[in-house]
């Protein structure tokens, strides 16, 4: 049972993760610029008590570690492939999620990612050189998940 509870969780993480993925993504369809990013990630989950106390000692406390730093190199190829695959189809690979509430306006986007095991909505704003949003996840376990997202351009990508 234990394994069962932590497979859902890590499903509740991976579904906010994908979220997130899916919000870079379509900063680099739209009109961020190529170049070697900082991005930073900070997030907070609330379990309900029941799938908390399921949970190993200290391991919740993990899922909500902060801050989450990285820097990824985005190339002018990763920005034609996303953008051929935003424009392609609006589902994601072979998961079965499914995008709706798509909206760009300027350099506000949101959209809403439905999976089967939960709910994300994306909601920030994309120049080109930076990313700033959140993205909130609501679990059908009960779990609720919040990621900040904070992305700025360093500059050139290494040779």
């Amino acid at each position: 049972m234990k394994n069962k509870s932590r497979s859902r969780t890590l499903r509740g993480a991976l579904l906010v993760a994908g979220a997130a993925a899916t919000a870079v993504l379509y900063a680099q369809a739209l009109s961020l610029r190529p170049g070697n990013y900082e991005f930073v990630f900070t997030s907070q989950m609330s379990l309900p008590p029941e799938m908390a106390a399921k949970l190993p000692p200290g391991y919740a406390d993990k899922l909500n570690q902060q801050p989450r730093t990285e820097q990824k190199c985005i190339t002018a190829s990763d920005l034609d492939k996303v953008s051929r695959q935003l424009h392609s189809s609006h589902q994601q690979d072979a998961s079965s999620c499914t995008m709706s509430d798509q909206s760009i306006s300027g350099s506000h986007v949101k959209f809403t990612e439905h999976c089967p095991h939960g709910t994300s909505v994306f909601d920030g704003t994309i120049t080109s050189d930076s990313i700033d949003g959140t993205v909130l996840t609501n679990t059908t376990q009960g779990a609720k998940m919040t990621v900040t997202i904070k992305a700025h351009r360093l500059g050139d990508c290494a040779k």
